[in-house]
């Protein structure tokens, strides 16, 4: 990410380590704002910290200052209100003096005692709000104090970072409720310029949904349709359908196999090693046809790798109630790898750049024809949430980046490749 540093104003290329402000968006070298290696490492790691620079932080101390004097002078304006209203009250007593002694006696004393319990709220309430302020105050400056002891609070940190990670997957028994993946038919027209829009609506007429137990019809690449079917009965009925296979090619695609992820790998090993390693260490007897490291990926702004292990349905029933193997030094969180492929040219799934059929690259911060480093925009747009939205003319979330895995369409491709995978 390329920019001019706030503080120096020199150039903060991509090369160089980057923090960004919170508030302002401006970017800083680590070294102009005293950060140590350290800190720039658990910074970039970790979502829950945030950088705010000086300017911002005095603002920030300024408006919070504002409020609170504002909120004294309201108190003050009320203060004077109800003086106003017991000087009234006095004057009223004192035109009725003229009455009995005694009477007169009575009306003093009440007078006095209600003007020193308003005074002793009155005063109580003063003291309460300089209190508040006093403690604003003191809290900021205690904020200042553990943003400087950061680094020797780093350790626990590092400590949880790879248990955290562990909580951003599913767990086995959500994983497990999806049970087997449901048959699908892949229906493709031999007529390679049809479109799936006209697919879907000739299928649907060769297709008795009464008579053939179906749960949903969608678009696919190459103007073909995915059928979901309920059981295998329904699969075979669509295969011996002679009208459909005149005009349309029917695939059976086979079942995948799940995925996981194992996270905290301390030292990179190769791929032919990690099998091994986790029977050895884990009493453990994984055939060559039972798993297969997919990769070994580096984790995003750390040290630690992870590795991604394809298996067979019984096997990954195993491992997920296992919830850690052992794999040299590290000790590995085991949790569930789907996860779907996003093209970094359109930023749409299960797609790669060579295969897309766009030319124009997509920023993944406002969606707009530009690369992510060139982005000026302080607005977030999610490019597929916004194709989505125009597409069924339906309000969908898009203030977020195409990256965010809380975007409703990466949770919808999530879903439906999960329906795709064989669990048990």
């Amino acid at each position: 990410m390329s920019g001019i540093c706030a503080k120096c104003d020199l150039e903060a290329s991509s090369r160089q380590n980057v923090i960004d402000c919170v508030i302002c968006t401006g970017k800083f070298h680590p070294r102009c704002v005293g950060f140590t290696e350290f800190m720039f490492k658990v910074w970039s790691t970790k979502d829950c910290i945030c950088f705010m620079c000086d300017d911002c932080r005095t603002d920030f101390r300024i408006k919070q200052f504002k409020e609170i004097k504002a909120q004294c002078d309201l108190t003050h304006e009320y203060v004077l209100q109800i003086n106003k209203t017991i000087q009234k009250q006095h004057e009223v007593v004192l035109e009725k003096i003229d009455k009995s002694a005694h009477e007169q006696k009575e009306a003093v004393n009440k007078v006095s005692g209600g003007l020193k319990l308003y005074t002793d709220k009155l005063t109580t309430a003063i003291s309460d709000f300089s209190g508040a302020s006093k403690s604003i105050g003191e809290a900021m400056k205690d904020v200042c104090e553990g943003l400087k002891n950061i680094e020797s609070a780093a350790s626990s940190l590092s400590e949880k970072s790879v248990e955290g990670e562990k909580h951003t997957h599913p767990s086995y028994s959500s994983v497990l409720k999806q049970g087997k993946a449901k048959p699908v038919c892949l229906i493709k027209p031999k007529e390679r310029e049809q479109d799936s829009y006209r697919t879907k609506e000739e299928i649907k007429k060769l297709i008795d949904p009464t008579k053939i137990n179906v749960s949903g019809i969608r678009g696919s690449n190459g103007g073909a349709v995915a059928i979901l079917c309920d059981d295998a009965n329904a699969v075979r009925q669509i295969n011996e359908l002679a009208e459909l296979r005149e005009s349309y090619e029917v695939v059976i695609p086979e079942a995948m196999n799940p995925r996981v992820k194992l996270c905290g790998l301390v030292e990179e090993k190769d791929k032919d090693a990690i099998i091994p390693l986790i029977n050895a260490q884990n009493d453990l007897q994984i055939g060559v046809d039972d798993a297969r490291v997919v990769a070994v990926k580096k984790t995003r702004g750390g040290s630690n790798y992870d590795v991604i292990l394809e298996v067979k349905p019984s096997l990954f029933g195993v491992l997920m109630t296992r919830r850690k193997l052992k794999i040299g030094w590290s000790v590995c969180f085991v949790a569930d790898g789907v996860d779907v492929r996003r093209c970094d040219l359109c930023c749409s799934y299960n797609h790669f750049r060579a295969k897309c059929g766009q030319t124009a690259k997509c920023c993944l911060r406002c969606g707009d024809h530009h690369e992510v480093k060139d982005c000026r925009s302080d607005c977030l747009c999610c490019i597929n949430c916004k194709r989505e939205a125009e597409r069924t003319n339906q309000r969908i979330p898009t203030n977020h980046m195409a990256t965010d895995r809380r975007c409703p369409m990466y949770q919808k491709a999530v879903k439906r490749l999960r329906e795709k995978i064989d669990f048990i």
